[in-house]
């Protein structure tokens, strides 16, 4: 998951020709600071396959290209972003699925709880924010979620985050806490 996070770098690239936004140096630097703490959690994670390592990269170019096209287009319905986002992974992930389509009634709730719950309102609020930020630091803003992932696993599992990760998540907060500290 932490590979999708490399969107910030994407949005940093393409948010100068696409949106007009240019990083300052300090902001780059942030940036830096952030991406040296993903590595850091990649590299203690142990093996991946190139399969893997190549997908969650895809995940952070597109999750990029979607923060720099909901900045482009701020006027666009979010619900109905929402709605075309879900619906097109579905079709796209159909032809998996389709031998063991069948649907229980268990199974919908979980899914409409997944889908609407997890993933549609917190994307209908990231839209509506992307609206009053720059791309760059709705994409930083937006690193918040995968650093509280591991403290809801230890306050609702017990389960304690690898070293490195707790040093990655170290520098990542480091490196949002630098941002927005010198903001004030």
């Amino acid at each position: 998951i932490f590979l999708q996070y490399t969107a910030p770098a994407v949005v940093f690239v393409l948010s100068i020709p696409m949106l007009g936004e240019i990083p300052r140096r300090r902001e780059w630097l942030v940036l830096t600071v952030i991406m040296i703490g993903v590595l850091v959690i990649y590299l203690g994670a142990g093996t991946a396959d190139l399969m893997g390592i190549c997908l969650g990269l895809a995940s952070g170019l597109a999750f990029g290209i979607l923060v720099i096209l909901v900045r482009k287009y701020p006027g666009r319905d979010p619900i109905w972003g929402v709605f075309c986002n879900n619906t097109l992974v579905a079709l796209l992930l159909f032809p998996w699925i389709k031998a063991d389509f069948w649907i229980g009634h268990s199974d919908l709730v979980i899914m409409l709880l997944l889908g609407v719950v997890q993933l549609g309102i917190p994307y209908v609020i990231f839209y509506y924010g992307m609206r009053r930020v720059v791309a760059r630091e709705g994409a930083l803003i937006a690193l918040l979620e995968p650093l509280l992932n591991p403290v809801w696993v230890v306050l609702v599992v017990g389960e304690i985050p690898s070293s490195t990760t707790i040093v990655g998540g170290g520098i990542i907060l480091v490196g949002l806490t630098w941002c927005y500290l010198r903001e004030l």
